[in-house]
């Protein structure tokens, strides 16, 4: 299981990798959470413009902490209550606390989180967030799927999300990776 949920894990965070080492305090909350740098001002540390000479984002995702994420990422988004408009991070975050409580064997927790990232898009119909942030969300949910033993139900949401992005090397990858041998389709 743990090496099914990491291969998720890394293709889903298709970005750019970082093996940077974080502290272990609470000023890495983010980072610890979801890879991405905390927010500023009106910068949500993931989607912002970097500057001038970095474009839009941020480019280096850093390694989540999967022994104190899931507490990392409650904090985290304890924070983000002061940054209303940084819904694409709050999206994240909770993504990122899905996938924490999968490696702790809390799928009721997961799955919960997983709809609560679905109900924090306030823009549903942006066509970055379609592309990116909702097919992440209906992956994770059918890797959970197939841990709570509904693989039918898996295959169906895989097959649905792959078919919005069916060039996406990363979605393709994703897709076998979840649903496995076991498929049947």
């Amino acid at each position: 299981m743990i090496y099914k949920l990491a291969a998720c894990a890394l293709v889903l965070i298709a970005s750019a990798w970082g093996a940077t080492a974080l502290a272990q305090d609470g000023t890495n909350d983010f980072q610890n959470c979801d890879g991405y740098r905390p927010p500023s001002g009106n910068n949500d540390g993931m989607s912002s413009s970097g500057g001038f000479w970095l474009g839009p984002g941020d480019r280096v995702r850093r390694t989540p902490n999967l022994r104190t994420g899931l507490e990392a990422c409650t904090r985290a988004l304890s924070t983000l209550d002061g940054f209303p408009n940084a819904w694409l991070r709050r999206v994240s975050i909770l993504q990122s606390r899905a996938i924490h409580r999968l490696n702790q064997g809390d799928l009721p927790g997961a799955l919960e989180d997983l709809d609560l990232a679905d109900a924090a898009a306030a823009e549903p119909q942006d066509p970055f967030y379609l592309r990116s942030l909702a097919i992440n969300t209906n992956l994770i949910r059918a890797y959970a799927l197939v841990e709570g033993g509904d693989q039918a139900a898996a295959e169906a949401l895989v097959m649905t999300t792959w078919a919005q992005r069916p060039y996406s090397i990363e979605v393709v990858g994703a897709a076998l990776t979840i649903v496995g041998e076991e498929a049947s389709q």
